[in-house]
């Protein structure tokens, strides 16, 4: 899956999380390949960008392949990037359990968490309707 560049046309840019997930498939190996970048154009001096990947893996099996790159065309810039993956943290869901909560609702509740502020910034009701209840699924009891 290939991200659109996104271009700095300002002196000062930064760049919102991004966030990819992906579960074992029936289709085999699929996996996932995830390209990010971060053009800054000639004129924008000074620009200030961070670039930040974060993959959460929900199987044994799963695998996300992160590669962020940046494009700088000015001089005078700072630009980082940085990239995760990992599953669900068992420090979080340790603390979940010693609140009673069951273990696939708290795994619920983290993945939820996690995608959330995506799900959000779609603002579109039926595919974040249609998100949610894959991730019910996912962790039905």
């Amino acid at each position: 899956m290939r991200q659109p560049l996104r271009k700095c046309k300002s002196t000062v840019f930064s760049l919102e999380p991004e966030k990819a997930f992906r579960t074992q498939t029936d289709r085999g190996d699929y996996r996932p390949h995830l390209w990010f970048s971060i053009r800054v154009e000639p004129h924008a001096h000074f620009a200030d960008a961070y670039q930040k990947v974060r993959n959460l893996l929900l199987s044994d099996d799963a695998e996300a392949n992160s590669m962020p790159g940046l494009e700088i065309l000015a001089d005078n810039v700072r630009c980082t990037h940085g990239a995760t993956s990992g599953q669900i943290d068992e420090d979080e869901l340790f603390y979940l359990r010693t609140r009673g909560i069951p273990v696939s609702v708290a795994q619920r509740l983290i993945v939820t968490g996690f995608l959330d502020e995506v799900i959000q910034r779609l603002n579109h009701p039926a595919i974040a309707d249609h998100l949610n209840r894959l991730i019910e699924e996912k962790f039905a009891t």
